[in-house]
């Protein structure tokens, strides 16, 4: 819960926009096979959802569904089909916004201060 993909979305926000994001109660570990969505907590601290029909604008979240029945994964649109994200167990990285990453998208979600 202080080195995964939400952590890095605060510190993002925080560092790159100057926009502190509210905090909200953190989901356990394994949140994923209890059926809790990270969409929910997204529009809980003000982020609404992108329409099919509007391209991605960099700092747009992505939400994934990577090993699971719900969305489980978030990441940073950076522009020009970039995104930054964290794994569990790994650094954060920049990727390629396509192939898997694409199939696994979910929700595409903006917070309305940027």
């Amino acid at each position: 819960g202080v080195f995964d993909c939400a952590t890095l979305v605060r510190d993002y926000y925080r560092k790159t926009l100057s926009i502190t994001l509210p905090d909200c109660q953190r989901y356990e570990y394994n949140f994923w096979k209890h059926g809790l969505s990270l969409r929910d907590k997204y529009l809980e601290i003000g982020f609404v959802d992108v329409p099919p029909d509007q391209a991605p604008q960099p700092h747009d979240i992505f939400l994934m569904q990577v090993r699971s029945d719900i969305d489980n994964h978030a990441a940073i649109y950076l522009g020009d089909n970039i995104i930054l994200h964290h794994l569990q167990d790994q650094l954060s990285v920049r990727a390629v916004y396509g192939g898997a990453w694409q199939k696994l998208t979910r929700y595409v979600m903006r917070y309305p201060q940027c």
